[in-house]
């Protein structure tokens, strides 16, 4: 709940004018994200190493691709509700922003979730003994 509350600061910061006070809650957002993202894909990839399906790449990326779509869902949500956007060009530059911003946010955290994935698959490998 708290990073829902993060993201409203930082976007309403940012098309405000509110910049200086957007860099902390936009560097706690990013860190608490980040690690959230990394435990989701850890639990997602045991769960499935766990059922015998040894597929996991592909979720696990999608855990953290997914965070990319919700963002971009939230963003045209807050375009809708939030702001008062009249013009068709300030819409377009809106929705570009947004567009660019989700596919971002949704590539990096899939890499992360990835990453993080992989991580914890190459540490169970190499402590399961297998003689």
């Amino acid at each position: 709940m708290t990073v829902i509350f993060e993201v409203h600061y930082v976007v309403t910061s940012i098309w405000r004018r509110y910049i200086l006070g957007m860099f902390f809650a936009l560097f706690c957002n990013t860190n608490i994200t980040i690690i959230m993202t990394a435990v989701m894909s850890i639990l997602v990839t045991y769960l499935n190493l766990k059922n015998g399906n040894h597929c996991w790449w592909w979720r696990a990326y999608f855990v953290g691709a997914f965070v990319g779509l919700w963002t971009g869902i939230y963003m045209i949500w807050m375009a809708a509700l939030e702001f008062g956007l009249t013009g068709f060009f300030s819409d377009v530059i809106y929705f570009l922003y947004a567009l660019m911003g989700a596919t971002f946010v949704g590539a990096s955290l899939g890499m992360v979730s990835l990453i993080s994935s992989w991580v914890f698959v190459t540490y169970l490998y190499k402590r399961s003994k297998s003689d």
